[in-house]
């Protein structure tokens, strides 16, 4: 379980730098 907590902040980074790129693109 700990492990999953461990990789929220990735998800969250990755989220981040997905909608930038969304809207760099659009």
């Amino acid at each position: 379980m700990a492990g999953f907590f461990i990789q929220l902040p990735t998800w969250s980074s990755s989220i981040q730098l997905l909608e930038i790129s969304l809207d760099f693109v659009g």
